[in-house]
């Protein structure tokens, strides 16, 4: 097995088949993962003999996570709302598979992907936290986009290409950090 995940697409269909985690037993995990890390809902579970399907729901987009015995465990994003989830999702999957996770502390990370980008992440920080970060960074030149959001807490996404990741890094380390948790 040379990468954690296979991305592809089949008729209009997303799928992510989760290499790494190929059991009967690792649709589980995944569902568990989901639903503690991504607030997922199980709309519906069904287990066969040699198949299992699970519809779940993420801020009220759907998609599947399905197992069979000949493919191992797939995300399955059915509308363009939810391949950015299950985007979002491999992600996740494939840097914490491959451990490429830096912690800046404060709730921040870098998760470096074997592509041509890194993504810094915040999270479990105070509201609007993001939006200083975002507005801090905003102007460097490797700033590409930002997902965010939050009612308690922010968090968010952004996509640096990894030529800039030395710069991003140094950047956010000598941010002022005291004054995000405001």
């Amino acid at each position: 097995m040379n990468k954690p995940l296979d991305i592809y697409r089949e008729e209009d269909r997303l799928i992510v088949n989760i290499d790494a985690i190929p059991s009967w037993d690792g649709f589980d995990e995944i569902i568990d993962f989901l639903v503690d890390e991504y607030n997922a809902f199980i709309v519906k579970k069904i287990d066969g003999p040699d198949a299992r399907i699970g519809i779940l729901k993420i801020d009220n987009h759907e998609f599947k996570l399905g197992y069979n015995d000949d493919f191992g465990n797939e995300l399955i994003a059915e509308t363009k709302e939810s391949e950015e989830i299950i985007l979002k999702i491999a992600m996740d999957i494939e840097t914490r598979l491959s451990g490429k996770i830096v912690s800046l502390g404060d709730g921040i990370e870098v998760r470096i992907s074997e592509g041509e980008s890194a993504f810094l992440t915040f999270w479990n920080l105070k509201h609007d936290v993001t939006q200083k970060i975002y507005e801090k960074l905003k102007n460097k030149p490797y700033f590409d986009f930002l997902i965010q959001g939050g009612a308690r807490c922010s968090y968010g996404l952004m996509e640096v290409p990894l030529e800039n990741l030395d710069e991003l890094l140094k950047d956010v380390k000598l941010m002022d950090k005291s004054d995000l948790k405001k």
